[in-house]
């Protein structure tokens, strides 16, 4: 997930609010990010806004159903 997203930025890891989350996630290096076109081929440009929209690693900053 996080070859395809990239590392979250420290803020988005504080927003999990898990001392455990944090450390995991601050000691991964993720050497190389995919690009979307690449991992969802055939996918038009709206479908790859709403995977990135959906995707999103911070909760808040993620599309909601409401």
């Amino acid at each position: 997930m996080l070859e395809l997203i990239g590392k979250p930025k420290s803020e988005d890891i504080d927003s999990l609010e898990s001392p455990v989350a944090n450390n995991i996630l601050s000691s991964i290096n993720v050497t190389k990010k995919k690009s979307f076109n690449a991992f969802f081929q055939g996918a038009d440009d709206v479908t790859l806004d709403l995977l990135k929209k959906l995707l999103a690693f911070n909760p808040s900053h993620r599309l909601t159903v409401e």
